[in-house]
């Protein structure tokens, strides 16, 4: 068609069109993004789906005894701690407390939990792992902080995703483990918080 029969397509009717150019759009194959995404929950065998939701409902019950564990070791060691730290752990502690508790009043009398509780436990749990050893690099000493045990939670964390949903979930989680601690580390070695080169020994002394 020429540009006079496009002119008069676009008046046709009595009606005037601007005519806006068509800008492509990148395409992703499908077979990256079938790799990137879960199946629909359809396909997903119901004994499967009953064994991941079994598993995250032990998971949130194994949580809340070691945030209970931690909390009972908070308030034991508080007169000894600065005060920068007690509120660390109170302003960390509170909140996953009542997120883990909330779950059982909200969806664990259901026969079902929602899709995307796993993902969203486990990267809660990343975030507040990292938190932590922010909170304690700000409020203390940034490398007691990155060489405590604390950084194998992370580890932890990631070994128990499999069980309770799929391996594409658990690769996202693992990214984002690798980005919250580069952050971290990146930004306390710029701000000179953490000297890279120290022993843990002399990092807990």
């Amino acid at each position: 068609m020429n540009a006079a029969g496009m002119t008069r397509g676009i008046l046709d009717g009595g009606k005037r069109y601007d005519a806006v150019p068509y800008r492509f759009a990148p395409v992703i194959p499908r077979g990256i993004m079938k790799s990137l995404s879960d199946p629909p929950p359809s396909t997903i065998p119901l004994s499967l789906r009953l064994r991941r939701e079994r598993a995250e409902r032990i998971m949130n019950g194994l949580r809340a005894a070691i945030l209970a564990l931690l909390g009972v070791a908070a308030l034991a060691y508080a007169p000894a701690l600065a005060p920068e730290l007690d509120r660390v752990n109170a302003v960390l502690l509170i909140p996953l407390l009542a997120w883990t508790a909330g779950q059982y009043l909200l969806w664990y009398r259901n026969e079902h939990l929602p899709e995307w509780l796993p993902i969203t436990n486990a990267m809660i749990d990343v975030t507040a792992v990292t938190a932590i050893m922010a909170g304690y690099s700000i409020s203390g000493s940034g490398n007691m902080a990155l060489r405590t045990p604390i950084f194998m939670m992370y580890f932890v964390i990631l070994a128990a995703r499999p069980v309770a949903s799929s391996a594409r979930k658990t690769a996202v989680v693992g990214a984002l483990a690798v980005v919250e601690y580069t952050a971290l580390f990146s930004w306390l070695l710029v701000s000179g918080k953490i000297n890279p080169l120290i022993s843990p020994v002399d990092a807990v002394v």
